[in-house]
């Protein structure tokens, strides 16, 4: 039986602690979707504890386009490095950067690393040149035979 939180507990929990006058914050709950993964069961049931009274929860994923969250998975997990290179903000600049839908999807991990290492290198050494406002830029992506380079915007 599956004990791990997922990461949308954590959303349930907050809404349980605010929802009709925080009268739910204090109550019970199971998952019986997680006690029983072969039975179609709800994610969470809350039972308040000043009159017993139950609540079901139900949690569905909604998604942009078919697909998003494992691409979003692939991508979470390729780019977050990226974000951890303490030395790439630029003080009252924010960059953005645009990398297509399902770049990362049917590459090698060697071509991944070098779609990312491409990226990480092009924020690093541009960053600092990048003209006020709005702005495009294309990132040459090496290393990797036929990729589309992607686009970065500053503001």
């Amino acid at each position: 039986m599956p004990t791990t939180s997922r990461r949308e507990d954590i959303f349930i929990d907050l809404f349980l602690s605010a929802y009709e006058n925080r009268s739910w914050a204090d109550a019970l709950h199971e998952q019986p979707d997680k006690i029983e993964r072969t039975k179609p069961a709800v994610d969470w049931l809350a039972k308040r504890k000043s009159d017993g009274k139950a609540l079901a929860i139900e949690h569905t994923i909604i998604e942009p386009f078919l697909g998003e969250k494992g691409d979003f998975a692939s991508f979470e997990a390729a780019f977050l490095e990226i974000e951890r290179d303490t030395s790439l903000p630029v003080p009252g600049r924010w960059i953005r950067v645009f990398v297509p839908v399902g770049t990362l999807q049917n590459q090698t991990k060697a071509a991944q690393d070098a779609i990312v290492e491409s990226v990480h290198r092009w924020i690093k050494s541009n960053r600092l040149f990048l003209r006020d406002g709005r702005s495009e830029h294309r990132c040459e992506i090496t290393g990797v035979p036929g990729t589309v380079p992607s686009t970065s915007h500053s503001n």
